[in-house]
């Protein structure tokens, strides 16, 4: 099989499309990565959310965000709702990505854990 002796318009497009993956990968990925750690940091401290008030699993969640990842979260974008055999955790974390010419854009990710007790 030969290769292909001239660009044509499918070869343009494939790269285009590698590139704009590429770019969406560097972009959005470790974004998408710190989402998956605060899943986990949301459920572990929901664990311990039983025997504590809202206002202690708020300020837990808040610095162990912050202090292990780098992630600054609004203490009033977190919902702690607390049964008598179950506690749910809500947070919602914004964040902006920076694009080439200084352009923005705003995203916000919802992080929900929900534990039941037995």
């Amino acid at each position: 099989m030969a290769a292909p002796r001239n660009i044509n318009i499918v070869s343009i497009t494939m790269f285009l499309i590698m590139v704009a993956g590429v770019y969406g990968s560097i972009q959005y990925l470790p974004y998408y990565w710190k989402k998956t750690k605060l899943e986990e940091l949301v459920k572990s401290e929901s664990y311990g959310a039983r025997r504590k008030d809202a206002y202690e699993v708020t300020t837990g969640i808040v610095d162990r965000a912050e202090r292990e990842m780098g992630i600054v979260l609004d203490p009033e974008e977190i919902v702690v709702l607390k049964d008598k055999d179950r506690v749910r955790v809500d947070v919602i974390w914004h964040f902006s990505v920076e694009h080439p010419l200084h352009k923005t854009t705003h995203h916000s990710f919802k992080v929900t854990a929900e534990t039941v007790f037995y």
